[in-house]
């Protein structure tokens, strides 16, 4: 049975009580999104699975879980930020760069090229 808090749907996957889409995302056998991260990060092995925008899916479910704790103050979506922010905090270089698809690749391959997949690249300029 559903859960709802504030409104919102709450997963109603055994063993889950938070939002679906946080246990989606950070599932790493339905959704690979946070593993991704976890693999970036050096904190597990693998390739990087999933469609390339799958970083920015994660930062958007991340903003959602904060906004919930901002209503409620709820102790268990704290440490799921927290955990999260960890993460994605040793997967960013030094440099401040972070695309999971390409930090996976090149620890596979140790080129230094990061921009060479021009179907994952997202140019922006700046006006002056």
């Amino acid at each position: 049975m559903d859960k709802r808090i504030l409104g919102r749907t709450i997963c109603c996957l055994p063993g889950c009580d938070g939002p679906q889409l946080w246990a989606t995302y950070t599932s790493d056998t339905i959704c690979y999104s946070f593993e991704n991260f976890k693999i970036a990060a050096g904190l597990d092995t693998g390739k990087f699975r999933g469609p390339s925008f799958h970083d920015g899916d994660f930062y958007k479910t991340l903003e959602a879980v904060a906004a919930m704790y901002a209503s409620t103050k709820d102790k268990k979506l704290d440490a799921w930020m927290d955990n999260a922010i960890a993460v994605i905090g040793k997967a960013q270089k030094e440099d401040g760069y972070i695309y999971t698809k390409n930090i996976i690749e090149q620890h596979k391959t140790g080129q230094g090229k990061m921009f060479d997949d021009k179907l994952s690249l997202r140019p922006t300029t700046l006006a002056t």
